[in-house]
């Protein structure tokens, strides 16, 4: 539990700071650039720390990627409408254009989680069927050395199927 809290604020405490400088800089500026620079700069520190190998080590490559767009997505979304709320002035004072942003965002944010869940759940599946069918030709296998028949060389030979994103991670 400490190693995931100390992760937790490596990521926390960068885009706290941002986010931060965000809101000084915005009074310094009357345009809405540091607005812009710190939704963009919190998802890409949250991107890039969730596609470091060395922060989840047991994930693979594809895992890490969609955790990471997810995260990034997830995080500018937050950032974004708190800077909404907190800096330009309150629900009362948000011109058209940022209410429409926002509620268009949600409605994106809402369309990554389900998609990054529903992968995850999809993923899961296939590795408890695979698993599964590697059991039973195992088992077979070991039935068959048992009874002195000769056990069908493909029988024990299940291999998952590669997703594209390692199909295509190979072509380069």
């Amino acid at each position: 539990m400490g190693s995931y809290l100390q992760l937790i604020l490596k990521l926390a405490l960068p885009i706290i700071l941002i986010v931060a400088a965000g809101g000084v800089a915005d009074l310094e500026f009357e345009t809405d650039l540091p607005e812009t620079v710190t939704v963009a700069a919190a998802a890409v520190i949250t991107f890039a720390f969730f596609l470091a190998p060395s922060h989840f080590p047991n994930s693979d490559e594809e895992t890490r990627f969609r955790r990471a767009v997810a995260a990034a997505i997830i995080v500018a979304y937050l950032v974004m409408v708190s800077i909404a709320v907190f800096f330009i002035g309150g629900p009362d004072k948000l011109p058209p254009l940022t209410e429409s942003l926002i509620s268009s965002f949600t409605t994106f944010v809402g369309v990554v989680l389900a998609a990054y869940f529903g992968s995850s759940a999809y993923v899961e599946g296939q590795k408890r069927k695979y698993d599964a069918q590697a059991r039973k030709s195992s088992s077979e296998k070991n039935e068959s050395r048992t009874s002195g028949s000769k056990a069908e060389p493909h029988a024990s030979a299940v291999v998952p199927p590669q997703s594209h994103f390692a199909k295509s991670s190979r072509r380069r």
